[in-house]
């Protein structure tokens, strides 16, 4: 009696919070029970997401009750740990933990469930054995169904089709997987915005069919296998985002595939040597004798972020060698290759759903200055991405205000009235520029192009006495050839400039940022009327010419490029052409202070394969730049790495032929339009 009421109670509170994200529209059911009966069926789901196990549970239990196959650790964890046995749950063996004894385990399970199917009991069962890895579903080699139906042909097999899941926070669309108690936890506060019940829900559709009179024999696994892809993807969907309050204007928006942008990992060029080592590590910290090259590090193998950190200390100790970003590397193939230093195309940061949280419609500021557009702007979207890039992650107007604020006034106690910024295209170039503005300061875009004399020559005629940069950056540079001599000495690494910060002033900035910036708005006010001074080789000598860009020259520019360029929908640009020529000033500086397009940036225009990547991922709409950047990007990309763009914009006089015939065959829906920028904003 016990049993029963606590079953009760959970399927209760399961179906509940079901209920409350999602709207499931069951289809066929009824007939397959007017065929079938309730017992002895096989129920042989496709698993979009973590999630949809739970929806399909709920959804039967009342009529089934049917039993699943869940893997060791899941039955460990709550609250699957208290009711595994009471709802007859059966556990599956982790095979990287068991090794060949988990084989042998497996079989005896198959065994069970032919078993519990001959006695009368309902079985879920997922022939995939995992979720989707990309929008549809892949069973790969799994032949766990073909062993049932060989054991029990007579079987009441029911193939289930669920749609809608794709693109759900439980599931892999965004490229990575979250543990299904971190995501639902991650999402309460979600819940309560809505008043529990009044979430906004996503739309999910089951369907149910009877055994396919055409379904191969079990003993051609291949050939089952296939069929099954071929029905599951049937009802294939793009990943797609259903909002999770009401705040959001557009209920439902497609998203890119995680497939467009990421690129397989391969191992194949990894020595023994340090695939032993990194295999060796990860089994002292997770104790499994089987380590996949494909797990990935929180969910297959279940590191905490404390592990994850200390793992990749280590590697940095261990081989010697700036790695990249930790977000970047997330499955046991990125660890491999990263210790390695295998050069190809690098891993792709996670792309948080909030990048294409947007408004609908294209405005542009009327301020006379840069600062006060940018306050405008970042208060309008203190909660909407302004720009984003892959070191530094989604900024919106409220963490932008934050970040400018409690650089500014390290800044500002730097002497001289002008100060140099070297660059690549980057939120903190954008970031760093702004709070330079704010300190009173003039920005010189130092041009290494030039040389090192040129540089000297420009330095000495604005009297700069410093040069913000990352010493990073600096370092890559001097890697490509640039010479520093007589330089360097003047380089401020403007992440060491953050780090002096007083926790006070970061408090004070946080209030700030609150706050709409209305703290810094008298600064705002106070800036000088240039906005920029950038250096260019003199058409007869050579030599550097100054070229200097007042404030509201600029501003009438950029909103003069935008209506040219017919923009009237809030989009995406990919900013990448160095900050040292108009084109990558007006993209990168100016542009996300003066309009509401969000700015992704990149810092090298000449990796086309992965800028192609960035277009895709970020869902870029507009695309501008000198031609031959541009074309690199159109030849490297496919059409769906490149659908979202609208607007091709080249700066010169016309737009060649070549670009606007590539547009075309790739983007068929795409315009390419020829708007020179030479002498813009002086």
């Amino acid at each position: 009696m016990l049993d029963t009421i606590l079953i009760l109670f959970f399927w209760l509170c399961a179906e509940i919070a079901v209920r409350i994200r999602y709207r499931v529209k069951l289809v066929g059911l009824d007939e397959i029970i007017k065929k079938y009966g309730r017992k002895g069926l096989l129920f042989c789901p496709n698993h979009p997401a973590l999630i949809d196990p739970l929806i399909m549970t709920t959804m039967l239990w009342g009529r089934f009750r049917p039993r699943a196959l869940v893997i060791d650790k899941q039955i460990k964890e709550p609250p699957l740990k208290y009711i595994w046995k009471r709802i007859r749950l059966l556990p599956l063996p982790d095979i990287g933990a068991t090794g060949m004894k988990g084989h042998d385990m497996l079989k005896e399970q198959i065994t069970r469930c032919v078993e519990a199917l001959k006695a009368g009991d309902n079985l879920l069962f997922y022939p995939a054995g995992r979720i989707y890895r990309s929008s549809r579903e892949s069973l790969r080699g799994n032949g766990g169904l073909a062993a049932i139906l060989q054991e029990y042909p007579e079987a009441k097999l029911v193939l289930v089709r669920t749609t809608g899941l794709w693109g759900s926070d439980f599931g892999r669309a965004k490229g990575y997987q979250t543990p299904l108690g971190k995501t639902m936890l991650a999402h309460l506060k979600h819940v309560f915005y809505g008043g529990i019940f009044f979430m906004p829900r996503r739309h999910v559709t089951i369907e149910f069919f009877e055994k396919p009179a055409d379904l191969p024999a079990p003993d051609d696994k291949r050939a089952l296998n296939h069929y099954l892809e071929e029905f599951y993807n049937q009802t294939h969907r793009q990943n797609t985002y259903v909002r999770y309050t009401w705040k959001d204007e557009i209920h439902e928006r497609l998203l890119p595939e995680a497939e467009w942008y990421n690129v397989p990992e391969d191992t194949t060029q990894v020595p023994d040597e340090i695939r032993t080592k990194v295999k060796g590590r990860l089994h002292e910290l997770t104790g499994k004798r089987f380590i996949r090259d494909t797990d990935t590090l929180v969910t297959d193998l279940a590191l905490s972020e404390e592990q994850i950190q200390s793992l990749y200390v280590w590697m940095q100790r261990e081989f010697h060698h700036r790695l990249p970003a930790l977000p970047k590397l997330r499955t046991v193939a990125s660890l491999m290759i990263a210790a390695a230093d295998i050069p190809g195309e690098e891993p792709f940061a996670p792309i948080p759903p909030a990048w294409f949280r947007k408004v609908k419609k294209m405005k542009t500021s009327h301020a006379k200055s840069l600062t006060v557009a940018f306050l405008h702007a970042a208060r309008r979207h203190s909660g909407f991405p302004m720009c984003a890039d892959q070191e530094s992650g989604v900024f919106n107007g409220r963490r932008m205000i934050q970040q400018v604020v409690n650089l500014y006034p390290t800044i500002k106690r730097l002497p001289g009235k002008h100060i140099a910024l070297m660059f690549p295209p980057s939120a903190k170039a954008l970031l760093t520029y702004l709070a330079c503005a704010f300190a009173g300061k003039i920005p010189v875009m130092l041009n290494w192009s030039l040389g090192n004399a040129g540089m000297k020559t420009s330095l000495a005629e604005t009297h700069v006495h410093h040069i913000l940069t990352t010493e990073r950056f600096a370092e890559a540079l001097k890697a490509q050839g640039v010479d520093f001599s007589g330089l360097a000495q003047k380089f401020v690494d403007v992440d060491k400039l953050i780090e002096e910060s007083s926790r006070l002033h970061r408090i004070w900035a946080r209030i700030a940022s609150h706050c709409g910036g209305f703290i810094i708005r008298y600064r705002a006010l106070k800036v000088s009327n240039i906005a920029a001074i950038y250096f260019v080789p003199a058409p007869d000598s050579g030599e550097p010419r100054q070229v200097v860009l007042k404030q509201h020259s600029v501003i009438h520019d950029i909103r003069d490029i935008l209506t040219k360029a017919a923009v009237t929908t809030n989009g995406c640009v990919l900013a990448m052409q160095p900050l040292y020529q108009i084109s990558g000033i007006l993209n990168n500086l100016f542009l996300p202070c003066i309009s509401n397009l969000r700015v992704v940036f990149h810092p090298n225009p000449d990796d086309a394969t992965m800028l192609a990547r960035v277009v895709a991922g970020y869902a870029v709409t507009h695309l501008a730049g000198a031609p031959a950047y541009i074309n690199s990007i159109l030849k490297a990309g496919t059409s769906d790495q490149l659908h979202t763009l609208q607007t091709v914009v080249c700066n010169a006089e016309t737009c060649p032929t070549s670009t606007t015939d590539l547009l075309h065959e790739k983007v068929p829906s795409a315009t390419a339009i020829a708007i020179p920028t030479i002498g813009m904003g002086q």
